[in-house]
């Protein structure tokens, strides 16, 4: 168990969400964000909301890192397309809704872990 400050805690975590991002894709990833921001911080200030927004920082990140470097399409299928904010900021919208839920998920698990490991020592 760490004993950092939120903000150093948020930026460690989040440089792990980065590489593990670099090897893995999926959701999961975003859970652990939130676990191991969390789990790192000091005691009195633990709560499932530093790795909530542990998570928001890094889904904001990814969010503008797929958007300037988007998907390789046939030209055929991008000339189709065009631009269109109402799917934008929804999309925007719903992965930062889905990135808080994840995160303040595994920011839970994380204080449940640390208030588990505390009871068994005691005990």
């Amino acid at each position: 168990m760490g004993d950092y400050e939120s903000g150093t805690a948020t930026f460690i975590s989040i440089l792990f969400g980065i590489v593990m991002f670099l090897f893995f894709d999926g959701v999961f990833i975003f859970v652990f964000v939130g676990f191991i921001a969390t789990y790192l911080t000091r005691e009195d200030d633990r709560s499932s909301s530093v790795g909530a927004i542990a998570t928001l920082i890094l889904a904001i990140i990814l969010f503008i890192y797929d958007m300037i470097m988007g998907p390789e399409m046939p030209y055929w299928i991008s000339s189709m397309l065009g631009v269109d904010m109402f799917s934008f900021v929804v999309g925007f919208l719903l992965t930062c809704f889905l990135a808080v839920c994840l995160g303040g998920l595994g920011g839970f698990l994380a204080v449940k872990a640390s208030r588990w490991g505390k009871v068994e020592q005691a005990g």
